[in-house]
């Protein structure tokens, strides 16, 4: 949350938004959302913009986004944290979803 501090390695990378209009507006312009089971990752979503869902013990056919354009990463095995989810997969399935996006809006 926003009383945690973000490691100074990771600052310059970070993008912290006061209003949720705000931050809803700079994600109507992502090529890609990629985020854990969340708020935001719903409003993305919500927004159209192609989501990855990373998704761990919990139920994506349950708590997935609804969005038009979003994929779930989720562990092999059910019920498992969404650190076991690797990062060739969401690499992978990042990629895919950008080329599948970009052919959709030619």
């Amino acid at each position: 949350g926003p009383e945690d501090p973000l490691p100074a390695d990771l600052r310059p990378h970070a993008w912290q938004f006061e209003e949720l209009s705000t931050l809803a507006a700079h994600l109507r312009h992502a090529a890609l959302y990629v985020g854990n089971d969340s708020g935001i990752t719903h409003l993305a979503a919500e927004l159209g913009v192609p989501v990855l869902a990373i998704f761990g013990p919990m139920d994506p056919r349950v708590w997935a986004p609804r969005g038009t354009v979003s994929r779930i990463a989720q562990p092999s095995i059910s019920g498992r944290p969404a650190s076991e989810v690797s990062y060739d997969l969401v690499a992978s399935m990042a990629q895919e979803l950008l080329l599948n996006h970009d052919l959709l809006c030619q």
